[in-house]
Order: structure tokens, then sequence, then C-alpha cells
């Protein structure tokens, strides 16, 4: 719902008024059960006294909306809810015990409970905002609010069964156990953590789900810098991991984008494609594009290997999904997310994901990279080039040489030249390497380049890199990536000065 005009401005104000219901509907829930053991211990008296201080300060800051915003039920209920906890206190005078349970059970909270829920029509039909709860004290739960539209929705609750987080709150936003979320009115449940009950006619967004099974960490940082890329772009590249940490885009002389994604395939690399190339702002006048393969890419397809659930990673950006047995119901339950969290997140909520998440994988990534080869990782890397040639899938290649082929065609329907890239590999690499992978990978190619006019550099056996300039047996460190990436920047110098 929009906004009406002449809407208070200040927000605070319905901020407050909520968080003042919701601690006094829960401290209602307390006394109710303490009333029924001895309605004149300790507890019960103040927790009385604590909730007639909350009716005087909800209807102390209540007044300004009702002033400019009348409404008679709310006036109405403020008054009964006064009236009962007036005749609570003369029946305390009086000694009258039963009287006080009665008017405590059978009047004042029904009747705050329809107050409550008033309230909250009240002030949703005043600012269009809704009412989230959030399971789960986190890093990412504390920063809920990056995520979060606050036209459409604000934080009312955390909940949480931490001892030591309770009676405490988040930026002003108490933290509930979750025995208290009954007593709380809210419209989406946010999961956070690992909550699960059964809660009917409450809509539950699951993050941690969705992070679970949509969020690849590289493919999030991929569409990244492809979002955030404002100026026209010379070229992309796409590819495996080997053009994923082999190209540094800031060596280069031109205005790149690195899409490559370890274990990325041809199939998504075509769709990177697409989505770079519809982009007008920014791929206008593109130069080249590089694809970066390997001799065993055309018998290779995601959907079939063992991290085939990360297909469902670029779900999310591209809508599509190869081949997988368990597509459709990973793919329903993401639309029921996605429609979920169109209603009360920003509208760029992956991009704001990648940002609350990437501190401790950019430092592990980093890491990685960093390392340089010695003997222990080749010895423990030995399976990496018998797992990579263990392939033999005719249909798989038949297929993944459609797919260039489609992308090739698309790259020249744009006046954009293909440059096909091998990046190094070690000498325990391409030593052991498949004879008959790479010579299928020569038959494909030779016909490719009759059919296509294209660019092929073939780093894969160079012997201009030596073992410290990787970090395992096939993948280049830091300080291979940058001897690489001078080699392919004088090519693409050469390439695009013709």
């Amino acid at each position: 719902m929009t906004r009406n005009k002449g809407v208070i401005s200040d927000m605070d104000i319905f901020f407050k008024l909520e968080m003042i219901a919701n601690n006094m509907s829960i401290i209602l829930n307390i006394t109710n059960k303490e009333l029924e053991h001895n309605i004149y211990s300790t507890k019960a008296i103040n927790n009385i006294n604590l909730l007639i201080s909350n009716l005087v300060e909800l209807n102390s800051n209540i007044k300004a909306s009702l002033s400019q915003y009348p409404n008679d039920n709310l006036t109405d209920s403020l008054n009964g809810l006064a009236s009962c906890f007036e005749s609570i206190i003369s029946g305390y005078e009086l000694n009258e015990d039963n009287s006080i349970k009665d008017i405590f059970i059978n009047r004042l909270v029904p009747r705050f409970k329809k107050f409550y829920k008033d309230l909250d029509s009240y002030i949703f039909k005043i600012t269009g905002v809704k009412n989230a709860v959030v399971t789960g004290v986190n890093e990412l739960s504390i920063n809920i609010e990056k995520l979060i539209d606050l036209k459409k929705c604000r934080i009312v609750a955390f909940i949480s069964n931490d001892n030591e987080m309770q009676e405490k709150y988040i930026k002003n936003i108490p933290i509930f156990t979750r025995n208290e979320l009954p007593f709380v009115n809210y419209d989406y449940l946010i999961i956070s953590d690992y909550f699960n009950c059964n809660l009917e006619k409450k809509v539950v967004i699951n993050i941690n789900d969705y992070l679970k099974h949509y969020s690849d960490y590289e493919v999030f940082r991929a569409y990244y810098y492809y979002f955030n890329c404002k100026k026209p772009i010379d070229g992309f590249i796409t590819g495996l991991s080997y053009a994923e940490v082999g190209i540094d885009v800031s060596q280069l002389s031109y205005n790149v984008i690195n899409a490559a994604v370890s274990s990325q395939d041809l199939f998504y690399d075509y769709q990177w494609a697409k989505l770079i190339l519809n982009n007008k702002k920014i791929a206008n006048n593109v130069k080249f594009a590089v694809i970066g393969i390997s001799y065993y890419s055309f018998e290779y397809d995601l959907s079939k290997s063992n991290l085939k659930n990360r297909v469902y990673g670029y779900y999310p950006f591209f809508k599509k999904t190869r081949n997988h047995p368990l597509a459709k119901d990973m793919v329903e339950n993401y639309i029921k997310f996605e429609q979920v969290a169109s209603e009360i997140f920003k509208k760029d909520y992956n991009i704001v994901f990648y940002d609350l998440l990437k501190g401790n994988k950019d430092t592990w990534w980093n890491d990685m990279i960093s390392q340089v080869m010695d003997e222990k990782i080749i010895e423990k890397n030995k399976w990496i080039v018998e797992h990579d040639c263990d392939k033999d899938y005719p249909e798989t290649v038949k297929e993944n040489v459609g797919i260039i082929r489609e992308y090739i065609s698309l790259l020249k329907l744009h006046n954009i030249t293909p440059i096909i890239v091998i990046c190094p590999t070690s000498k325990y690499y391409y030593s052991n390497f498949s004879h008959r992978i790479k010579k299928e990978y020569e038959n494909i190619m030779n016909k490719i380049k009759e059919e296509f006019d294209i660019e092929v550099f073939d780093y894969f056996a160079s012997n201009v890199f030596s073992d410290k300039d990787f970090y395992n047996v096939s993948h280049l460190n830091k300080n291979g990536t940058k001897k690489f990436t001078e080699l392919l920047n004088k090519k693409l110098i050469d390439l695009c000065d013709k």
C-alpha cells in the first residue's frame, strides 16, 4: 500500500507505539500466569504497575497521531483499558481477589488484544508499512535493516532463546523469547537461524534456507561486479576458475567485467554473455569477449557434476537452470521466496546479501590465491587431473558444441571479437592430461575455427610459468596471474589496435 498524502513524516512515533504495545502484550501474558499463583506477589503487583506506566506512555504518544488521524475505536479502546486498570487498583484496595482475576483475565486481556490489533491496522492504514519479526541474533540478523525496504516494512522484534540475549535490544528493537512470539503482532517472520515451528497464516521468509541453496559467493561476486559497472565496457570474460583467478581485470588496458566462476560450464558462460549484452548502458561498444575454457570443457556439464547443486546459485540472476533432477522443486521454492521477498526487501537485495556476507569469504579467497605451490600441495593435488579427465560424455559434448556455436554467433551478431583462452597449468597437470580429451578438443576447435573467425590463445602448457606461479597444480596464484594478465593484455592491445 502506498502511503497516504499528509502522513506524519516522523515514523518514529508509530514505531514507538508498536514497541510499547509489544511490551505490554508480553507483560500481560506473564502477569496472567502470575495471578493464577498469587495475585499479591511482588512480581504480579510490579507488572501491573509497569502495565499502567506503559498505558500512560502509550496514551501520551498516541495523542499526536490521533489529533491528525482520528480513530474513535482506538480512543474508546484506550479509555476501556484505563477503566480496567482503575477497577483492578480498586480490587487491590478492597482485597477482592476474584474481582481482580476476573477483570484482568476476562476484561483487560481481551480488550488489549483487540486494541493491539486495531493499533496495527491504524498504523498500516496511515503508513502502508507492515511489521516483521526476525528469528536469531547473528551477523546477518543484526544487519537485517540493510535488506528491508523501510517504506514497506519495519522490524518490531528479534526472537532468541539465548539467555544472555533476554531483555536486551538491537538498535532499539527488543529481543524476546520464542515463547513470547505468539504475543507479538507481526505480518512477516524472517528466519535467519534454524527456527522451526508451525506458524499457520503467517508469511515466512527463510533467508537462512535461501542462503544455503541459492546464494553462491562466487556467482554473487561476478554479478556484483556486473551490477556495479557504471560505464561502458570494452570486453568481458566468462569461463571456469582458471580465468576467474588467472585474469586480473584491473591490470588490463581496457574496462572489462570478469564473469568467470569456478566450476562454471559453457551453458552459464553463455547466460552471462546474454545478460551483459542485453544491458545497453554498458555493452553498446564491446570490442571483445574472452571465453575461458579448458580442454575438458566440452565434456563438462555442471548440473551433472558433483557440484550440481551450484546451478541454483545462478537462478536468481538468469531464471534458468541446466538439466537437474531437482530443478522443478527448487525453482518453485525460489519463486515463492522471491515473491514474498519482493514485498518487503529492497529491489536489489541479492547485492545486499553479498555485501553482508562477503567479508570472511573475501579473506578466505585472498588467502587461497596467495599461496605458492610446494611439494606438499603437489602431492595433495594428484587427484585433480585424474578427476578432470575422468569424462566421456558424447551427448554432453554435442550439447556444449551447440552452446559455444550459439555463444560465438551472438558475439558476431554484435560485432564482438570472440577470443578463446586456455589459461596456464603446471607441468604436474598438463603432462598427465588425457590425450583423448585433448585430441577431442582440438578436433572440435578446428571445426569451430573453420566456421567462425575467432582468436585462440592457448597457454595450457606454456613454459613461461614455473611452480611458484601456481597455488595448486592447475591454478595461477597472484604472482602467476600478474604475469599471465600482462601477456594477455599485450595480445588484446595488438588485436584491438589492428
